[in-house]
């Protein structure tokens, strides 16, 4: 009865917040999955795989899965993005936009 009054939370994914990123970006989802390694590409990507394991409770593998990649590569993506937010303003505030589309959905 409750359930029906509140309603369910909806499980985010991985595959949710790839959508999400490639729209904002303009990037397709195929392109992110691809092997490119060109920044215009690979940045989104980086950036889906930091908030996939920000906001879901997926595995490392579980979110290379996703994008074609290894374990170690969603490791490199999170330190990347880090690393950036910190030294740069605009790509701290645009994960926080980011952040904050995540969570409505």
């Amino acid at each position: 009865v409750v359930a029906s009054v509140v309603g369910h939370q909806q499980v985010l994914t991985s595959a949710m917040i790839s959508d999400l990123v490639g729209s904002q970006f303009k990037v397709s989802v195929q392109d992110m999955q691809s092997r490119s390694r060109k920044k215009v590409i690979s940045f989104p990507r980086q950036v889906a795989m930091y908030l996939s394991r920000k906001y879901t409770d997926e595995s490392l593998a579980d979110i290379g899965r996703i994008f074609n990649r290894d374990h170690s590569t969603v490791l490199h993506a999170i330190k990347v993005v880090t690393n950036l937010t910190a030294r740069d303003t605009s790509v701290s505030a645009q994960l926080n936009l980011l952040g904050d589309k995540v969570k409505q959905l």
